[in-house]
């Protein structure tokens, strides 16, 4: 989980004796100029800008940030936004690490690691594929011999192909053993020629540019459709249409059709039980997977202008093929689904019969998505009955390539966003035109263009050509989404043999910036965007160095980690955070270090300090700056464990998070220690049991999650905070926000997945006031002075985003120094 937003911020500052130190607004005693300590940042628990490796391949690696500070956005974006990580292809992204320090691995436990040869045919246990040849080029950028005008054909394939549900389907699970049923008229023959030629498109080759041929395939069709017979051009949407649906007939699950109910649905029903009736019906003879993922349901209301009676009905689609308001320029993709379900008149000839007033009136017809499907295909009718005299619409339609929002078409209002992944373009006329396809890698989301034989990356702003013909869009939120949402890359796996966490297999994970400021500053890319919401020590470290003279990445670097992992699995950090410590203090002219931690980065600190011996502190720490350090844990640990924690922000599904938020041990690091809260403490009840200190074991058997146990027995014994740091400190909290204290069930059926009502109390917004004062137990009981403030209105994140608080720390910082500002 990510309890804990702040980064742990080591910093360092160092010089080396041939630079001088020059100071501008920053002045010592008696004008002279102060001796500036090295300073290292370390965030805190969510703090650090992690990066995620979605295909574990030797090769170029394609990595995705994890926007981890702007959490409440980025976290599920299911719901929010359909582009949630910045991909990008970067074999030499680690060389310019300023420091070539180890870092921790958490890539698979032992035994079970990919090979580097693993194909989506034969995946990890967890579903995912490598997507990628053995030399690191994705699998799957094949190309299609173009045997005769058949251009529409590998147009239409490469978009299936790249179709992630579909693409599973026939290479992961096997499906293509189903194409046996009785009812096919084809026998299944359609159906295993087509999952033959898309595991050939997915198997690893050698050859640098692989081209296949559709022959069989275009056989196959033309043998059971005499309209694709010959070499002439095809309509693309056409040839789609039918592909489908003949693969659906292979695989009906509908062995023995049915006799049709022929009679009208029930009047009297509402509209929801309309639409499910409807669909219920269609499902008796059309029931397959190709239904699963491409079929939704369109409702259409017929309203009567004279009595008002308003009459309903439902009919799936395949795809929804959208008219063009305009014939040049260019026009929104929505203003094509405004005209789409646009109200019409329906008057003279074209008057229906009202069943209220049982005679021909004038209405109103207007359609609206009742059912979306997980595949959504658009057709653009450039090609429309009434345009074919008068040649091919050109009309360039504007669509996102991130997201599109059909909430308002939806019948229900339901939120409903789609991300596009696919493109069929047409250039030409009407009777001599050329196919080309745009495709997102179902893998490694970069996008690629396929020209027949010929197939090669592209920029994603040209995606958009203004040729586009055909469109396929994927339903956010859908598992067969390309790449994994954050849930799924971050999350941890528990092994019991070695008491260690390991990735998601076919996911590796890299916290990049040791040493820099870089990535603890700002921990998104979208600064344009975003900037002030991503900001983390931005402003700590900008009032340092534009007051007290300090260089980045020279005298104040950062120290990020794994903020998922508990100190027994960050032995690579720590030591590599004591070497950073000696380097800094040596190349400063031994000029002691100041620590500046935030948050999670303070336990870990403290557990860090007591591994070192006290002449080494002496000699190499100035002093420790902590910032709402959650020394004693926090109560609402207790909460995420149970119930998953969203942030406070409706948008996100605390559920949903739960997946990942339980499996990081630091999350078990930072439960309520012992040594701070009662036994007797009720952190958690319902109508059965109060849990406390006492029945951790069985709280977590309760919830139905006995490997926190584990981790809880891993870290219980980690740190002793009854044992001051030995070392001179500035503890600095804040108070006033309402924090978890307690949650509470009144009903069993809800138990653990929704609290009844959570009690709040005093602390920072996540952490409670015992944990946070609880540095204050060590004053007189170390030789080095302890000072603490208190902040009566920051808040847990605001300690250190709020430009306010940041120039209190600097201004404590210039006193260190011994020197002020002026």
């Amino acid at each position: 989980m990510r309890i804990f937003h702040g980064i742990i911020v080591f910093g360092l500052i160092w010089t080396t004796s041939a630079t001088p130190l020059t100071f501008g607004k920053f002045y010592g005693d008696k004008g002279k100029a102060p001796t500036r300590h090295p300073v290292i940042l370390v965030p805190g628990d969510g703090g650090s800008k992690m990066m995620a490796k979605l295909n574990k391949t030797s090769g170029p690696h394609y990595w995705c940030y994890q926007h981890t500070s702007f959490y409440l956005l980025w976290l599920n974006l299911d719901v929010l936004f359909s582009k949630f990580m910045d991909c990008f292809a970067s074999p030499e992204f680690l060389a310019d690490e300023p420091l070539a320090l180890p870092s921790e691995e958490a890539s698979a436990p032992p035994n079970t690691r990919l090979s580097h040869h693993s194909l989506p045919g034969n995946p990890s246990e967890d579903g995912g594929g490598t997507g990628s040849e053995s030399d690191g080029r994705p699998l799957g950028l094949t190309g299609l011999r173009n045997t005769g005008n058949t251009c529409f054909l590998n147009t239409v394939v490469q978009c299936l192909s790249n179709t992630r549900a579909l693409h599973d389907y026939i290479l992961r699970d096997g499906r293509s053993s189903d194409a046996s049923m009785p009812a096919a008229a084809t026998k299944g023959s359609l159906m295993n020629t087509f999952s033959a030629l898309i595991r050939d498109m997915w198997t690893s080759s050698d050859e640098t540019e692989r081209v296949l041929t559709t022959a069989p395939l275009k056989s196959m069709i033309q043998r059971l459709a005499p309209r694709f017979m010959g070499s002439q051009q095809q309509d693309a949407q056409e040839f789609l249409r039918y592909l489908l649906q003949g693969l659906h007939e292979d695989v009906n699950r509908v062995t023995s059709r049915p006799k049709p109910i022929t009679t009208d649905i029930d009047d009297s029903l509402s509209a929801s039980q309309k639409s499910m009736e409807a669909w219920k019906r269609f499902l008796r003879l059309e029931n397959s997977k190709f239904v699963d993922l491409f079929v939704g349901q369109l409702k259409a209301t017929l309203r009567c202008t004279v009595c008002g009676h308003a009459s309903v009905t439902f009919d799936p689609f395949w795809d929804l093929s959208l008219p063009i308001p305009s014939r040049s320029g260019q026009v929104r993709l929505q203003a094509c689904f405004d005209l789409f379900t646009k109200e019409e008149v329906l008057d003279g000839d074209e008057k229906p019969t009202c069943s209220k007033c049982q005679k021909r009136q004038k209405c109103t017809r207007s359609l609206s998505i009742q059912k979306f499907p997980r595949i959504l295909v658009v057709h653009l009718k450039r090609f429309s009955p009434q345009e074919r005299f008068r040649g091919k619409l050109n009309t360039t339609v504007d669509f996102s390539v991130n997201g599109l929002d059909l909430s308002p078409y939806s019948a229900g209002q339901t939120p409903c966003r789609y991300s596009l992944y696919g493109v069929a373009n047409h250039s030409g006329t009407l009777l001599s035109g050329h196919y080309t396809a745009h495709c997102r890698h179902p893998y490694t989301a970069e996008w690629y263009e396929y020209n027949d034989s010929r197939v090669h990356v592209m920029d994603q702003r040209n995606v958009n050509s203004g040729k586009a013909y055909v469109l396929f869009f994927e339903l956010a939120g859908s598992k067969y989404r390309s790449g994994s949402t954050h849930v799924d890359n971050m999350k941890l796996t528990y092994n019991i043999t070695d008491r260690k966490t390991y990735n998601t297999p076919g996911v590796e994970t890299v916290v990049p910036g040791f040493g820099t400021t870089d990535t603890i500053e700002n921990l998104s890319d979208w600064n344009s965007i975003f900037f002030s919401y991503t900001q983390y020590f931005y402003h700590i470290v900008e009032n340092m160095v534009t007051q007290l003279n300090y260089t980045r990445n020279v005298d104040v670097v950062g120290a990020p980690y794994d903020f998922r992992k508990a100190p027994n699995e960050l032995g690579v950090f720590l030591a590599n955070l004591t070497r950073l410590t000696e380097q800094v203090y040596y190349r400063n002219a031994n000029r002691r270090v100041v620590l500046v931690t935030h948050s999670y980065g303070c336990p870990l600190t403290l557990h860090w300090l007591h591994s070192r011996p006290q002449a080494w502190k002496d000699k190499f720490i100035e002093q420790w700056v902590s910032l709402a350090g959650p020394f004693a844990g926090t109560a609402l640990s207790y909460e995420v464990y149970a119930a998953g924690y969203n942030l406070n922000v409706w948008e996100l599904s605390g559920s949903r998070l739960r997946q990942e938020q339980r499996t990081s041990p630091s999350l078990a690091f930072l439960s309520p220690s012992p040594q701070a809260w009662p036994k007797d403490y009720v952190f958690l009840s319902t109508p059965e049991t109060n849990y406390t200190l006492q029945n951790v074991q069985q709280f977590f058997t309760d919830i139905n999650y006995t490997v926190g146990w584990e981790m809880r027995k891993d870290t219980a014994g980690l740190l002793d905070i009854t044992q001051p740091p030995g070392v001179s400190m500035y503890c600095v909290y804040g108070n006033g926000s309402a924090t978890t204290e307690r949650v509470v069930y009144t009903d069993m059926a809800k138990f653990p997945d929704t609290p009844d009502h959570v009690v709040k109390g005093a602390g920072d917004g996540t952490v409670n006031l015992r944990s946070l004062q609880w540095c204050e137990s060590w004053r007189g009981r170390q030789r080095q002075p302890l000072v603490s403030r208190l902040y009566p209105d920051a808040d847990h994140m605001g300690m250190i985003t709020k430009p306010a608080m940041a120039a209190e720390i600097v201004n404590h910082l210039a006193a260190l120094n011994g020197g002020q500002l002026v």
